[in-house]
């Protein structure tokens, strides 16, 4: 293989990202992947368990001299987020990704990285691969779905988890220990609609250029979500003239934030009419916007469609749209955020409007009642309500070998105290807490910036810091 990242260490490691990086992914695709794992292992000649989703579970002997001690467990996920920037094509089904280096940071060409979670995998496959290393027992485990829902988690057979520790590598800020995460939910929304015969003048409604971002870590920076930035438009139309929705659909991922979308109307002004509406809106939300959306686009223009929604469907979709919350919902002690909620994605089939939102709290009652009220709203608007994804939060533990071994290391290594957090995000450590309640567990990983979106990238260096923590921290458990 012709390897791009060249001159950065741990350079193995960069090897099988870069491996990895030419095998699809996506969430519900991970056959191909898992399947690699399964001849990883059998060339090396260890023990595996691969399940019927395609989890896989790679365990190594420990180290000569170290067969008494606890086994240890690194753990990460084999998905990966799917966006890619309007006019970039890339079919994430089969192609490979297309990576590039600048200024020390990883990136791929229009598309999202995927170091979310493949650095994960390549940082446990190093493991696996490297004989040199001093270490007990090794059990790397892979899980599949986790950005649809963390289900690999969920349905991997608890015997397969063994170690009495674990570091999940699912972290993306270096000096940052998780030691804590909040649970989350998924509400899917369903509406029957029907179509008439078209009047009046066909346009197409663009929004895009926003930031997006990752609707647990970023959800309090005040980016703009883009489905309800549609919804201020649509308003502002209908207030000066009378419209019909025709589609809307606007986001594609529930774990990240709606940087685009597109809602096709019938109205009976003019083309010019409506333009210089949408114009004055854009130039009103412009001035309220971070400075992270500054690429905030919209624009209008003609097009052409034979049917349009019914007034009472349209009329309910628009008010949803605007009804529904978004962004962070409560904060706790020290300002930190308790509960949140992603109105995710919103789209339309030729006899459905679909809907998914993503709530998440570190208060499971709260997180419920969150989900309640937005299913009480949707159910006045004509909406059926399902759920999915239901998974337990992470509670701090107050007593960890771990967490110790870890500080004491990166003190040591770069003369400064690793920083201790509970994040408003779902990591697959709950689940596996839950799985096995003694499991003592800590989450690192290497500085990924802008995940979940095409902009994301990988700081190579922070890639070998943290992997000099992960040595040391397997040289300790050794001593």
């Amino acid at each position: 293989m012709n390897y791009i990242i060249k001159g950065y260490e741990p350079e193995k490691v960069f090897h099988f990202f870069e491996e990895i990086s030419a095998i699809p992914r996506s969430s519900g695709n991970e056959k191909e992947i898992s399947d690699y794992l399964v001849s990883f292992a059998k060339a090396h000649g260890y023990e595996y368990y691969q399940d019927a989703i395609c989890n896989v579970v790679i365990r190594k002997p420990a180290s000569e001299g170290f067969d008494g001690l606890p086994a240890i467990a690194f753990q990460g996920h084999i998905d990966m987020v799917c966006e890619k920037n309007i006019g970039t094509v890339h079919d994430f089904s089969r192609d490979p990704l297309k990576l590039a280096v600048k200024d020390g940071k990883l990136f791929a060409k229009g598309t999202t990285l995927g170091a979310d979670n493949g650095i994960a995998v390549a940082m446990m496959l190093a493991l696996l691969d490297d004989e040199s290393i001093k270490h007990p027992a090794l059990e790397c485990i892979f899980t599949v779905m986790e950005e649809t829902g963390l289900t690999g988690a969920a349905e991997l057979d608890k015997r397969q988890v063994t170690a009495q520790y674990m570091i999940n590598l699912d972290a993306e800020d270096e000096g940052i220990a998780t030691v804590s995460c909040c649970g989350g939910i998924r509400t899917h929304l369903k509406r029957a609609v029907n179509f008439e015969p078209v009047k009046g003048n066909c346009m197409a409604i663009s929004l895009g250029g926003l930031a997006g971002g990752h609707s647990g870590m970023d959800i309090d920076k005040g980016r703009a979500n883009a489905n309800k930035l549609m919804a201020q438009v649509l308003s502002c139309v209908a207030e000066r003239f009378p419209l019909r929705l025709i589609r809307v659909d606007g986001g594609n991922m529930d774990n990240a934030i709606p940087r685009e979308c597109c809602a096709v109307i019938a109205a009976s002004a003019a083309l010019s009419e409506i333009m210089k509406i949408v114009e004055d809106v854009r130039l009103s939300i412009a001035k309220t916007l971070h400075s992270d959306d500054s690429g905030f686009a919209l624009s209008v223009k003609p097009c052409s469609t034979t049917e349009m929604l019914t007034a009472e469907a349209s009329n309910n979709i628009l008010m949803l749209m605007n009804a529904v919350p978004h962004g962070v919902l409560a904060r706790g002690e020290e300002n930190f955020i308790e509960s949140s909620t992603n109105f995710a994605s919103i789209h339309t089939t030729e006899n459905c409007v679909e809907c998914i939102f993503l709530t998440r709290s570190v208060v499971e009652d709260k997180k419920h009642e969150i989900v309640a009220s937005i299913e009480q709203t949707a159910g006045a608007l004509g909406f059926s309500a399902s759920h999915s994804g239901d998974y337990p939060g992470w509670a701090y533990d107050a007593h960890s070998h771990l967490r110790e071994l870890a500080s004491k290391s990166y003190r040591e290594l770069f003369s400064k105290e690793l920083r201790l957090n509970a994040i408003h995000a779902g990591l697959e450590c709950g689940l596996f807490k839950a799985k096995q309640p003694s499991l003592d567990i800590l989450a690192i990983g290497p500085n990924i910036a802008e995940v979940h979106t095409p902009n994301e990238r990988l700081d190579l260096d922070s890639c070998r810091r943290i992997w000099q923590l992960i040595l040391s921290i397997l040289d300790k458990l050794c001593a």
